[in-house]
Order: C-alpha cells, then structure tokens, then sequence
C-alpha cells in the first residue's frame, strides 16, 4: 500500500494526533506547513507487539546529515507518545500530525514497537518542515528489522541499515514513491528516493483528508464539518446539480438553465428562442427543430398533413403556428408550404432570406422597419457593450447580480467572499461565502463571517465543541501524554 492510501485510509479512521509540544496552531492551518507521520506493521497484534511508541526531537543539520538549513530547534523538545495495540487499544495504522510552533525545524522522528515492555524493532526518519507544505512519512515496525540495531544518521529498512534522512526534494508527498505521480506505485516505504519532482498534484486529490480548512467544490468535506460544497450554489448552470455538472454554453437557439429534476437535485434545461423547441431532448444540441416547418408545426413532430398542408407561424405578440390549407394574404410563402410574416420573422425580415442573428444566450427579432435585434433568453443579460449577445448570468455573477450593475459588496475584512444566487426562476440575491477557517456562527449577515472556526468552542464548524479539551486537525480530541488525540 502507497504512504498515500495508508494516510488517507488512518485520516478516515480519525486517528490524526497534533503534537502540542511542537505548538500546534489550530489559528493558522491554511495553508499548513506540517507532517504527517504514518507508523504501521506487518507485525502480528499483540502477539508480537503490543505496544506502539512514537518520538519526536529536533536534531542539528549536522546530526541529520544534511545542509538542511534556517532555524534547527524551533522550540521542539524531545517527547514520546504511546498506546497499547490489540483489543481495546489502538489499531494499525496510526498517524501523528506534527506542526511547529516556530522556524522550520529538523527532527527525527522514531516509531517504537513493543512487546512486554521491552523494545523489539524501531524505524526512524529525519525530516525538515517546509513552509506552506504538508509533508507526509511513512515508518514501519518490520518483522526483518526485529533486534537490529543500525549507527546514528541510519535506520532498520527491509532487513538492512540505511540513510534515515528524508531530503527536501524528495518526491511528490502525497504517495512517498518519489515518482511525481502521485499514484502510489513505489515501494511503500515513505523515504521519497524516487527521481521524480512531485508535481503540484489537485487541489485536494478528491479526498476527505481535511489537512486544510479551505472547502473546494468536489463532492466531499475538505474542511471536516460533514457539510459537502457548502458556499456552493449547485443550481447555476456553471455547476448543475454536481460540482462538475456545467451547462453547454450558447447553446443552438437557445440559453441553458439549471432547473429542480423532481429527485431533490437539479439538472440542465433550455430556454429555447421562440419559434424553436428541443425536439431531440438532447440539451448539448440546443433547440434545433424550427417549429415554422410542416414537418414541426407549432410543436415536435406535429406533421402538417393532405388538406392543410401549409404552416402558418407568427411571432407577435408572441409566436404560434397551425397547419392551414393555404398562406394568408399578408403572409409570404419563403419556403415551400412554410407561410412566414415578414415584418416578425426574424429568419425572413421585411423580405425573404433575410436572417437576422443573434449572439450567446439571445434569440434573433424582427421589427419590420427598424429591422433585426436581440432578446435575452433565460436569466442572462446584456451588461456590456456588445449588442448582439446576452453575456451575463444574472443569477451568478457578483457584479451584476439579478439585473446589469447591480453588484455584491466585497467583503474581505468580514473573512467572506460575495455570492449572487437563484432564489426563484425568476430572481437571484447576493450573498457570502465564508473564508477557509472562519464561519458566521451568530447568523447575522452584517457581520460576515465573525467567528475564527479551529477552537474548542468551535472546532470543525459553528458550536462544535470539544469536551476533551483540545481541537485537532481531523476534530475534536482529548489529551493524552501530551497530545491532542482526534476522537
């Protein structure tokens, strides 16, 4: 298993510990610089070890046998943490989140395995915080490292002694293969000695790890409140029902809407121009079918038929179209058995063959005389200067929200960042979303977000207290020999 999926699968288990003795800051966790420290073992339990021991010291850039660099101590103390593995205790794996309370320190961090209180294997790393980053390591208690004891600066790894140090640059943190890849496909160990760079990798790999506070439209919790895409508005046609459910843009004849599925979702529609319908139910084509034609007279596949086989269609006051048995006097015939009013049709305008067209999200029309223009389709507008398209979603855009100008107030010192959304078919309203971290724990909207979330009081979301006494990165939690331990 990949140091990835062993520290995605022990964050699950809400086994996460911050180490108070570095000075957890649950104030600052975005972005975090820290590290996750995974210990697991192939190990039988407890019949081979019973206990797990984790330690922690800073070390010196020469003890750690590298040019490391900037502050080596950073306030860290030597300490230990431990638990009693098999029934009642903990369960393999486990993980510790270590975050400095100053600098960028080097420690060395080491797993002990224990067996009637006599130490049977131990594996160790060296490692340097890095600023902004979460770097992960991985320590095995192995059966083929029982008993050996390795020299300062090396460490028990498949049976031999080896360089315990994990460098800098080692690759990407998010599987601890080294390859840059990030799918886990090195050999398991966590010690990051692959060639590759690491990558930049997603935002947040589509994972519920909650390392950060910062919640990101991807259908889980990223910031541990068990509300998924919260601050989202789901029903725009950017994000339809899904975070990753977009609309098609200008459509064919048509704008797109995001409208209820009748499922307590939302899915993708069309506002269709007039004298045009969605006859293929297929959204991505727009409304192809013209409903001027004998084959699609004033509705899908209404035939005109033997007797009246004229479609006679008008677009004011607003359009219609039967099947009759011949053109009106004032109606000009374009197209066979199509009857068509010159002064409305906006595909013949005031002489046939004369299309009049229109941009995004409008419909063509004509005005006899005056000749063509553009009407706006669905809940878009026309906010700049371009006369021929409808640009704007109104029940989106924080700039011009329900109507052109009408902008949300920007908020920043308030922690909070304008919303426009739909309150109805018909209209939309400004709103915020929270920062990362912060929350509106008093409901009040005049005061934005007010309340700094990660604290006792309110740890992972507003009023979640921690009766333990201690808010962890994965929640709430109760000290235990110095650590905040994640319930």
């Amino acid at each position: 298993m990949s140091l990835g999926n062993i520290v995605q699968r022990a964050l699950k288990l809400a086994a996460a510990a911050c180490l108070l003795a570095l000075g957890c800051s649950s104030d600052d966790k975005t972005p975090q610089t820290a590290i996750v420290v995974q210990v697991d073992s192939d190990l039988e339990v407890p019949g081979e070890i019973d206990e797990v021991r984790v330690s922690v010291q800073s070390v010196s850039d020469s003890d750690a046998g590298s040019d490391a660099g900037g502050d080596a101590d950073g306030g860290v103390e030597g300490q230990t943490a431990s638990g009693s593995l098999g029934d009642g205790g903990l369960s393999l794996p486990v993980s510790v989140l270590l975050v400095p309370k100053s600098g960028l320190p080097m420690i060395l961090i080491t797993a002990h395995g224990y067996l009637d209180d006599r130490e049977v294997v131990s594996q160790s790393k060296s490692i340097k915080f890095l600023a902004a980053t979460t770097r992960f390591v991985s320590l095995g208690l192995e059966k083929r490292c029982i008993d050996v004891r390795c020299p300062a600066g090396e460490s028990c790894s498949d049976g031999e002694c080896m360089d315990n140090e994990i460098p800098i640059d080692a690759g990407d943190p998010g599987d601890g293969d080294g390859d840059g890849d990030g799918d886990g496909d090195g050999d398991g160990d966590g010690d990051g000695d692959g060639d590759g760079d690491g990558g930049d990798g997603d935002e947040d790999a589509g994972t519920d790890e909650c390392l950060d506070a910062v919640e990101v439209c991807n259908g889980v919790s990223d910031d541990c409140d068990d509300e998924i895409d919260e601050g989202f508005d789901l029903t725009s046609v950017e994000r339809c029902g899904a975070c990753d459910n977009a609309c098609p843009q200008a459509p064919n004849n048509a704008a797109s809407t995001c409208v209820p599925d009748g499922m307590g979702g939302h899915e993708c529609d069309l506002v269709c121009a007039p004298g045009f319908d969605d006859c293929d139910d297929d959204v991505g084509t727009g409304c192809e079918t013209p409903l001027s034609s004998p084959s699609d007279c004033g509705e899908c596949r209404n035939a005109c038929e033997t007797g009246e086989p004229f479609c006679v269609a008008t677009l004011q006051p607003e359009f219609s179209a039967s099947c009759e048995g011949a053109c009106t006097d004032s109606a000009a015939q374009c197209i066979t058995n199509e009857c068509t009013d010159l002064d409305t049709d906006p595909m013949n305008c005031t002489e046939c063959g004369m299309e009049c067209t229109a941009g995004a999200n409008a419909a063509p029309i004509c005005e006899g005389d005056d000749g063509c223009g553009v009407v706006c389709l669905g809940r878009f507008g026309d906010c700049d200067s371009v006369p021929t398209d409808c640009e704007t979603n109104l029940n989106s855009n924080v700039n011009h929200c329900n109507e052109c100008g009408a902008a949300c107030a920007d908020r920043p010192e308030m922690h909070s960042s304008p919303l426009c959304a739909s309150v109805s078919d018909d209209e939309s309203a400004c709103g915020f979303v929270c920062d990362g971290g912060y929350g509106n724990c008093n409901g009040m909207a005049n005061d934005g977000c007010e309340t700094r979330l990660g604290t006792v009081m309110h740890c992972q979301g507003c009023n979640d207290r921690c009766t333990g006494g201690c808010c962890a990165a994965a929640g709430c939690g109760a000290l235990v020999l110095g650590l905040c331990v994640a319930l």
